[in-house]
């Protein structure tokens, strides 16, 4: 029997969480704010990267809107903007590290991936819920517990 992918399990688990989208990218609406999440392959091994990113839909324009959020990463002239950049073990106080990804994907382990990509994925959802309104999610920068990209207008 074919090992299923750690893309497929990613799609499976963000399906699972309620987010919407399609291949590596899915996202979420959470009041005035979007929550996307990406799936990113590393090269060279079987790692992967869980990118997020938050959108205040009080900084998109109109032409903004006509894309949609699956858009985000797809490293076209033409993507829904992100304001806010981060990846999953970036996240504050988040239960995942990096190093346990990479555990867990070198060594073909999918009961440990799911888990790994569900933790992340349900610790971002929260941190977006939370703390992703753009005053906290400039404290928390300043503060220097939140290593993100955060675009000016935030």
């Amino acid at each position: 029997m074919k090992k299923e992918s750690t893309k497929k399990i990613f799609q499976r688990v963000a399906s699972k969480l309620g987010f919407c989208g399609r291949d590596t990218t899915f996202f979420m609406k959470h009041g005035d704010t979007y929550l996307i999440v990406n799936f990113q392959k590393a090269s060279g091994n079987r790692s992967f990267y869980i990118n997020g990113g938050i959108s205040y839909t009080d900084l998109l324009s109109s032409s903004d809107l006509e894309h949609s959020p699956v858009s985000a990463y797809n490293n076209q002239p033409t993507q829904f903007p992100t304001h806010v950049d981060f990846r999953a073990e970036n996240v504050p106080n988040s239960p995942i590290t990096q190093a346990e990804i990479d555990a867990a994907a070198s060594n073909y382990d999918a009961i440990a991936t799911e888990k790994i990509i569900f933790t992340a994925l349900e610790s971002m959802m929260l941190f977006a819920r939370n703390h992703g309104d753009r005053e906290e999610v400039r404290r928390l920068k300043q503060a220097k517990l939140f290593p993100a990209i955060i675009k000016k207008e935030v």
